[in-house]
């Protein structure tokens, strides 16, 4: 029987196709790697096809960062960052760029964790502006399942998460901020959302320009190396 609409329009009966009126869903079909979570506009995006050269790697103790074909969450290709095998070693992805309106913002990775049993995952943001700053995040421990945010120090949240940690799985996070309140909004892991609203990110007075911080990092927390391989970085504006 008839369904759905012509081509060239949204209402109207077919009966071999279903049309999609959602932009949304025909980029995905299209091959976006905006799929997780697709409140807000995105302003940029990272999916690692063309290598890590947008990303300045730090590291505590040594370590190393590389582009990976190992894993991917789409596509072939990944960014792997290895510490070295000392406890509270640590390697870092980090990402500047500039903001077209301080607004609420989301922050999303796909990330697949190595074999070894205790390391740390953080994400964390810094807005930096002329005259203040406002930095937020999350961070992660597999070996509690227990997720933290950040506002001068980490404070747990509830309840508790295990993410999977096979070879060939990828978990999502994504972090969502109010930059004009400097408040937490929600964080998303996997089909898990913890409603952040009450809670504040760190303030402080001192900046110099008008840029965002982004880094991504892996924490030995044995005499052990840490692995973390990551993909699709998303970064979006006004989230609801």
């Amino acid at each position: 029987m008839p369904h759905g609409g012509e081509d060239w329009g949204t209402v109207g009966p077919l009966s071999t196709i279903y049309t999609v009126e959602d932009l949304g869903e025909l980029a995905t079909r299209l091959g976006s790697i905006v799929t997780f979570d697709r409140r807000g506009n995105v302003i940029w995006l990272d999916d690692f096809e063309s290598g890590i050269n947008k990303w300045y790697a730090l590291s505590l103790l040594g370590g190393s960062m590389t582009w990976d074909a190992v894993r991917a969450y789409h596509g072939a290709f990944s960014c792997k960052m290895a510490t070295s095998a000392n406890t509270d070693a640590y390697r870092r992805m980090r990402h500047y760029f500039t903001y077209p309106a301080v607004t609420k913002m989301g922050f999303e990775f796909a990330h697949s964790m190595g074999p070894e049993a205790e390391n740390l995952i953080t994400l964390l943001v810094t807005l930096i502006r002329t005259d203040y700053r406002i930095t937020a995040g999350v961070q992660y421990s597999k070996v509690t399942g227990q997720w933290q945010y950040w506002d001068g120090a980490w404070h747990n949240i509830t309840p508790t998460q295990y993410l999977h940690s096979d070879v060939a799985m990828f978990n999502v996070t994504k972090m969502v901020i109010d930059l004009a309140t400097a408040k937490y909004v929600r964080l998303i892991s996997n089909n898990t959302t913890f409603d952040l609203s009450d809670k504040s990110c760190q303030e402080g007075v001192v900046g110099a320009g008008d840029f965002i911080e982004m880094y991504i990092q892996v924490t030995a927390i044995e005499d052990e190396i840490a692995q973390l391989w990551v993909d699709n970085v998303i970064v979006t504006q006004n989230e609801p």
